[in-house]
């Protein structure tokens, strides 16, 4: 199977609870966002291998709600340059213990934001899931749990044969990001922290940051800032081997045991003396 398709542009407009009726909607707007240039390849080989590659020219976010007075609707403004802004490469390979591997891109991206506006994106968010029960109801729902895993039936014994063990790596690389918290968005010369990192990328068992700086400056003036802490590098790696060398060395010390043992016991015989347990 071989699939390709482009979309132009896709826009997604959030409104908030308060939109019960088609004249209640510029009152009750949240947020609206825009995919340009969507360009998808899927491949599907006989044999079950597959690739898919994901590109999209630009993402934008934008603070529609009339209520705020904001001097910065752009949450997430458009990128300057003319390269892909996202991109997604997956791979799968054929087999039983088939293998995957995705790599992510993400070139520039620049997030501009109150913390009303966050709060706002947070609440509509979190509206969708069911609010926490009380602990009362918590406790009680534990104990008949519990009287109900008491009075059933044993489990049936499951199939023994091993699992087929797929792997599965990634990575994601992000470009020049910049998040921008603004104090008063509703002036154009507010004060705002600014968070850059030159390069962030994230694999399976790596972390890695580079030039990772914070400043103060106000948005009409970008080149009079004060920068604190100076710029700095993280890098985080988690290293398996130590967990795989430990059955092994198991083994070694078992196997020098038995081997010491059985050598006692030829000793022991030699000298006709009763062997040892």
């Amino acid at each position: 199977m071989d699939l390709h398709f482009r979309v132009n542009l896709i826009n997604v407009e959030l409104f908030t609870d308060a939109a019960t009726s088609q004249e209640s909607l510029h009152k009750a707007n949240l947020a609206k966002s825009a995919i340009n240039g969507t360009d998808v390849k899927f491949k599907m080989l006989s044999n079950s291998a597959m690739k898919a590659d994901v590109a999209l020219k630009s993402f934008t976010v934008s603070d529609t709600r009339s209520v705020k007075d904001t001097k910065f609707r752009e949450i997430i403004p458009a990128v300057k340059h003319n390269a892909r802004q996202f991109v997604l490469n997956y791979r799968m390979s054929a087999g039983a213990n088939a293998s995957s591997l995705a790599l992510v891109t993400v070139d520039s991206p620049n997030i501009i934001f109150s913390l009303d506006a966050a709060f706002a994106l947070m609440n509509f968010f979190m509206s969708a899931f069911p609010p926490a029960p009380a602990e009362a109801s918590a406790f009680s729902g534990k104990g008949s749990q519990q009287a109900k895993t008491s009075t059933s039936k044993p489990q049936t014994k499951q199939d023994s044969s091993p699992p087929s063990e797929n792997t599965m790596a990634f990575r994601v690389h992000v470009l020049d990001p910049t998040i921008i918290l603004l104090a008063a968005p509703k002036r154009a010369d507010t004060e705002a922290i600014v968070l850059s990192i030159k390069q962030f990328l994230l694999g399976v068992l790596a972390l890695k940051v580079d030039q990772m700086g914070m400043l103060m400056r106000r948005m009409n003036r970008p080149k009079e800032s004060s920068r604190f802490p100076d710029d700095f590098e993280v890098t985080t790696v988690a290293v398996c081997t130590g967990v795989r060398l430990v059955p092994s060395i198991l083994d070694r010390i078992s196997r020098a045991s038995q081997e010491e043992n059985s050598s006692t016991r030829t000793n022991w015989r030699a000298a006709g003396r009763p062997t040892p347990p």
